[in-house]
């Protein structure tokens, strides 16, 4: 049977389907789970979730120097002055994340 809980039937005219309740059962045990599979083999679980965790991290960031801080696009024709207008948002994109990083700080006192 398929790894799809609904296996219809598509070779009679009218429609009809049957529910697998072995596949279903394994769906609603994963319902909102996340598995993370790595082929590094010396960490432990915790640092595993951890690594996963910072790379979400980082995508924010990504998204805040894309959003928040308009890194995108740049209007410059000369290398250097691009890189200085990256290395500028990145700069706020620091003090955004140190900033917020306090902010959460002083709420947590």
């Amino acid at each position: 049977m398929s790894e799809n809980a609904h296996t219809p039937d598509l070779t009679i005219a009218q429609f009809s389907h049957d529910i697998d309740d072995a596949a279903r059962t394994r769906a609603e045990r994963m319902d909102g789970k996340l598995l993370l599979v790595t082929n590094v083999q010396d960490l432990k679980p915790e640092e595993v979730v951890s690594r996963y965790k910072s790379l979400a991290d980082i995508e924010r960031g990504f998204k805040v120097l894309k959003s928040e801080l308009e890194i995108d696009p740049v209007y410059h024709r000369l290398p250097a002055r691009i890189r200085a207008h990256t290395a500028i948002r990145f700069a706020a994109l620091i003090l955004h994340r140190i900033m917020r990083s306090r902010l959460r700080a002083s709420h947590a006192d």
